[in-house]
């Protein structure tokens, strides 16, 4: 019978609800899976009082179909984990179904954490920079822009791999690359005395670096380090 559901906690805040009679028609049971999730999400309107306090929940739910009984258990509920994924991507009271699609961005993703990950150790990054003239046209700043010098791929823009780099929390080590480089150009700028009249060099950082623990005490030691005035840096917080 359809109302035959199991409800099991995984941990945390994560739950299980298992529909183990829906039957074979694929198209019946998605429709009855998508008024499950449906109903849970209408749970978020409704007020839970706690201590006197009402508070309001919110769902993100994922749904895998069982339609390949070749796979293992463990492999459903990953794939219903991909999919709660996507619905948090997606906002807050939100239900997704897995596909096959959504696999295949899932494998993409990890594929450039790993490439990210070795790019990092063996720094496979350069800033190339954009100068920014005056009404004098004279080159007063610039603004660093990180690339990613990909051994297949070739040459990669930021907008290709940074929302991953902060996904996969790459971003802090990737951040300090870029800033580190930075710096040295800035103080060979300034060695060939290449700096006069220019007032600043632009470097983004990501809002995950910038509010890490650790930003302000790499900053300062990293100025120290390259002997350059921390006056001619202007730091500028990403945005997406």
């Amino acid at each position: 019978h359809k109302d035959d559901a199991i409800l099991a906690r995984l941990g945390g805040d994560e739950f299980v609800i298992l529909l183990p009679r829906l039957g074979s028609d694929k198209e019946e049971a998605h429709q009855y899976a998508t008024q499950i999730a449906e109903k849970v999400v209408a749970q978020s309107k409704q007020a839970c009082t706690l201590g006197g306090v009402e508070h309001f929940l919110t769902y993100s739910i994922g749904v895998c179909l069982m339609t390949d009984s070749g796979l293992k258990a463990e492999e459903h509920l990953k794939h219903a984990d991909n999919a709660l994924y996507q619905s948090k991507l997606e906002g807050r009271d939100q239900y997704s179904f897995f596909s096959k699609k959504m696999q295949q961005i899932v494998d993409q993703k990890h594929t450039l954490s790993s490439e990210l990950k070795v790019a990092i150790q063996k720094t496979q990054f350069a800033l190339h920079f954009q100068p920014i003239f005056n009404g004098e046209n004279k080159l007063v700043s610039c603004e660093s822009l990180v690339r990613w010098n990909h051994p297949r791929k070739g040459i990669l823009a930021a907008d290709t791999f940074i929302k991953q780099a902060e996904a996969s929390r790459l971003i802090i080590a990737l951040g300090e690359i870029v800033f580190r480089e930075a710096c040295k150009t800035l103080r060979e700028w300034e060695n060939r005395k290449m700096l006069d009249g220019f007032e600043h060099l632009s470097i983004n950082i990501s809002p995950l670096h910038f509010m890490h623990p650790t930003f302000v005490s790499f900053v300062r030691k990293t100025l120290m380090q390259e002997g350059v005035n921390g006056n001619m840096i202007m730091i500028e917080i990403t945005e997406h």
